[in-house]
């Protein structure tokens, strides 16, 4: 299965580049150079992971991540950036980045850091399709009844406790 992959740079080389060598490690690469461009993308495309920059024209990475998780988009994120201040890596990752990467960067260990937050979803994924009565796939939907919620193409939407017990019911 080929992994869509959006990265967000404004800087021009840096992004081709970066485009170039996930396509020719197997992902579909699409790429923004901005905030308000990757916020269209994100809303109107699947993704199965987020390369995001901070410093960005229009809206910022952080402004970009703090939307995405409060409206539910719960794709691995990786910030890569040249801001590498103690502070920046905190809110970065307190406000739902899964990796936080500064540049200048090793192109491997980026390739590799990025492998690994896609296996953590495959597994998280995994484990929430074989908990058994608690949660079943219809469609490309994993309906999770434990967590009160449908995920599907990376996003998440709650159910009530009447919605999930009616869920219950008709699977049966």
């Amino acid at each position: 299965m080929t992994r869509r992959l959006l990265i967000v740079e404004d800087d021009a080389a840096l992004a081709v580049g970066l485009a170039d060598t996930f396509e020719l490690e197997g992902f579909q690469v699409t790429s923004a150079a901005d905030g308000r461009k990757a916020l269209d993308l994100l809303f109107s495309r699947h993704f199965d992971a987020l390369i995001l920059d901070l410093m960005l024209p229009g809206r910022s990475g952080l402004e970009i991540l703090r939307e995405i998780r409060e409206k539910g988009l719960e794709m691995p994120v990786l910030i890569l950036t040249a801001k590498g201040g103690g502070k920046d890596k905190v809110l970065g990752l307190e406000l739902g980045a899964d990796d936080y990467v500064t540049k200048p960067f090793s192109l491997d260990e980026l390739i590799a850091r990025v492998r690994a937050l896609l296996r953590r979803e495959e597994r998280s994924l995994a484990k929430a399709e074989g908990g058994g009565n608690e949660s079943f796939r219809v469609g490309p939907s994993l309906v999770d009844l434990s967590a009160f919620e449908i995920r599907r193409e990376g996003r998440t939407y709650p159910l009530s406790p009447k919605e999930a017990a009616m869920l219950s019911l008709l699977r049966a």
